[in-house]
């Protein structure tokens, strides 16, 4: 009977969720005709000393008007904090972490339906209450957040 290797899994413990930033600006009303576009930026570190992780994101409104810059009408900056108790098994010899992809897929997961939840709210009673933010693909984000973060030279962490 041969026995097969058991791969770690990262333990992910959602700790809290606060949104750290709000701006609806609903003097710039939409006509019809004119495109809302919707735009995420995110930020996602290991807060030093800890096993805690924040995942940061940005979630904003802009109004495209043709021959105009798009104006920014809505923003909403949500901070996820999960708890990661045996991260430190996930560290090299230099200290450096190699975060298991799949878990890294499901903090974005938790962190852009909290984002939507959140959004929904700040939104009711308001011109966006019916602009809500779309279902995405949270592996496609996820590729999109990593390959930007290739793109910052000393990012202490890589993505296996």
């Amino acid at each position: 009977m041969s026995k097969k290797a058991i791969s770690k899994e990262l333990i992910i413990m959602p700790l809290k969720i606060k949104t750290t930033g709000l701006m609806i600006n609903e003097e710039l009303t939409p006509d019809k005709e004119e495109l809302i576009r919707i735009e995420f930026k995110h930020n996602f570190n290991i807060l030093e000393n800890t096993t805690i992780a924040l995942f940061e994101l940005d979630v904003m409104y802009f109004i495209s008007r043709e021959g105009e810059p798009d104006k920014k009408v809505f923003g909403c900056l949500v901070e996820n904090y999960y708890n990661l108790p045996n991260l430190n098994e996930f560290r090299d010899s230099k200290g450096l972490l190699d975060f298991p992809i799949n878990d890294f897929i499901t903090i974005v997961s938790l962190s852009i339906s909290h984002a939507r939840a959140i959004v929904a709210t700040h939104c009711l009673g308001t011109i966006f209450e019916r602009t809500l933010v779309p279902i995405v693909d949270p592996i496609k984000a996820t590729k999109s957040f990593i390959d930007a973060k290739k793109q910052e030279k000393g990012y202490p962490i890589s993505f296996k």
